[in-house]
């Protein structure tokens, strides 16, 4: 092989090598570019994996008061590092009124006002504000110029939009200081817009559930009302008993849930008596051994109607109490003090008092004053001391 041949080889050689070199850099930059969406995904699937571990950690009693939304607004500032501070605040009108801050100093209750038509939306909830729009910052969340430094260290804000079951629209904003490198990307929008639906069901899950309220309580009426075609003394008594027992759950400060429960467990405490014989439910006169020991059957045959049902099992053990006494001498199982349920507590008190005010086959009602004597008289014997305060509070009001 001669001098020419060698260096044609050599030259293509060379060549080769240098196509080879260029694909590997191109491999080697695809392959950056695979690890790096594979670590973008890896990133975004933890922070789907904490969203849905903070949302678990939600307070689902407390989504009919003012405190969910701050839940909500603490559990979005976790889910986002990138933010330095946050704002949550309500839609009112054309105002806005802030009711938390993280990070940043602006007093809660601050009310200003805001223009929607300088909204730049990614969606309909969602919406990002960056530097060079920081002009629409002052224009959609106005704090005035007490606040302009803030105005000033924002580089990066987005802000996301919640409906209440109180048709109640919330906003949070979440603020990246301009002293950050850090920015707001995909990843936080993706996870913004999973946790606003993830939110949104927690509101529908309540609606859901004051429906069922409604639903349910609504039967309880209508057994109450099939057992006064049984029971001709029950009828109105249910419904006195409820609205007392429930008044009483609220002074004696037992929250939303229990004061339902309260009132379902008054309506329907006389449950039971559907069994006892019609002869001997509205017989007119005292009651024999034998009678009597049939109607003091009613509070357990109550339980046993109702315990089988999941969501009603607490209000069966309300039943199966509420003829018990202070002093352990009621029935059906003689249990005394605060072994007594404090919702058997109150029905107790609640039925005595209705059954002292009305009139009876075998007897006229008790005057308001002698009622108010027994009520005095079976204080700590057949009543809770506590409880018997209440009531004559409540009965002062």
């Amino acid at each position: 092989m001669n001098i020419t041949e060698i260096t044609e080889k050599k030259d293509e050689l060379m060549e080769g090598y240098a196509k080879l070199e260029a694909d590997n850099g191109e491999l080697r930059a695809l392959n950056d570019e695979l690890e790096e969406s594979y670590n973008g995904v890896n990133k975004l699937n933890k922070n789907m994996k904490q969203m849905f571990y903070l949302t678990s950690k939600l307070n689902l009693n407390n989504i009919d008061n003012e405190g969910f939304p701050a839940e909500l607004f603490n559990t979005s500032f976790q889910l986002i590092p990138e933010a330095d501070f946050g704002i949550l605040f309500t839609y009112k009108g054309e105002k806005i009124k802030v009711i938390d801050t993280i990070g940043v100093d602006i007093k809660t209750g601050f009310e200003t006002g805001y223009k929607k038509e300088l909204v730049n939306k990614l969606d309909r909830h969602i919406f990002v504000l960056n530097k060079s729009r920081g002009k629409l910052f002052r224009a959609v969340v106005n704090l005035g110029d007490r606040y302009k430094d803030i105005y000033s260290n924002i580089k990066e804000m987005i802000i996301l939009n919640i409906n209440t079951h109180q048709k109640e629209k919330v906003g949070i904003a979440l603020c990246i200081s301009k002293t950050s490198i850090m920015y707001f990307n995909d990843r936080t929008y993706i996870l913004l817009r999973a946790f606003r639906e993830l939110s949104a069901a927690f509101y529908r899950l309540e609606k859901y559930n004051v429906l069922q309220k409604i639903i349910r309580t609504d039967i309880m009426i209508a057994v109450v009302r099939m057992l006064e075609l049984h029971d001709t003394y029950t009828k109105n008594h249910s419904e006195s008993v409820a609205k007392i027992a429930r008044d009483l759950a609220i002074i004696l400060n037992l929250d939303d849930r229990l004061v339902e429960k309260t009132h379902l467990t008054g309506l329907v405490h006389d449950i039971g008596k559907v069994l006892i014989p019609f002869n001997v439910i509205n017989k007119k006169g005292p009651l024999s051994d034998e009678e009597f020991s049939i109607i003091k059957k009613h509070p357990l045959w109550g339980y046993e109607t109702l315990r089988g049902f999941e969501q009603l099992e607490d209000i069966a053990e309300y039943i199966l109490y509420h003829h018990e006494r202070w002093d352990g001498l009621g029935y059906p199982e003689g249990i005394s003090g605060d072994d007594i349920p404090l919702i058997s507590q109150i029905i107790t008190i609640a039925d005595a008092w209705d059954a002292m005010r009305t009139d009876r086959s075998y007897r006229k009602a008790l005057t308001y004053n002698q009622s108010i004597i027994e009520i005095i008289n079976g204080r700590g014997s057949q009543f809770s001391p506590v409880v018997v305060d209440v009531f004559l509070d409540y009965l002062k009001r």
